[in-house]
């Protein structure tokens, strides 16, 4: 069976999916997101640059309820409650769901058609496997308007770019 490719804005996370609802719904007051089922492939949520992601409670009513979440592009992708382990303890915090989870994709998730699309860009980054927009390299402070109401710290920027060099250079020895 294949699965659909979810991911978010810049494509760092990417959410391999099995099954997904018909329509959109609520997760206590998270709205518009859609139900899902994550493949049974591993990895079921594939990160291209692992250091830019978060895993952390993403309800402020229900605290079970986690939130994965691309630090590169401020997106969150996918919200998933935390399961009870045999010892009845919660899941530990930051862990990625399992394969063949339930889940919920974030409005701001790109679909399987997007996806392919965001790929076909200049701006994406075959090695890296994401897209590498200007608001996301940029060592100058954007404007407001045009990061779309997001703000990039420059911790995070700094972080991105020493991420990047490392691979760059990885990959320049490796050939």
């Amino acid at each position: 069976m294949s699965s659909a490719v979810y991911g978010c804005r810049c494509l760092n996370v990417r959410l391999h999916v099995e099954s997904t609802a018909e329509t959109q719904t609520s997760l206590e007051n998270i709205a518009n997101v859609l139900e899902c089922r994550l493949a049974g492939t591993a990895p079921a949520i594939e990160v291209a640059l692992s250091s830019l992601v978060e895993v952390k409670p993403g309800s402020s009513v229900d605290r079970s309820i986690n939130v994965v979440r691309c630090l590169l592009c401020k997106s969150p992708v996918m919200y998933f409650r935390a399961s009870q382990g045999g010892s009845g303890m919660l899941m530990r915090a930051g862990s990625m769901p399992e394969p063949h989870s339930e889940g919920y994709i974030a409005s701001e998730a790109k679909n399987s058609d997007e996806v392919l699309q965001i790929q076909k860009r200049p701006e994406y980054s075959e090695p890296f496997g994401v897209l590498l927009l200007p608001e996301y390299r940029s060592k100058q402070p954007q404007s407001r308007s045009r990061l779309g109401g997001a703000h990039v710290s420059r911790e995070l920027q700094q972080r991105a770019t020493e991420f990047l060099q490392r691979q760059e250079v990885a990959k320049n020895e490796r050939v």
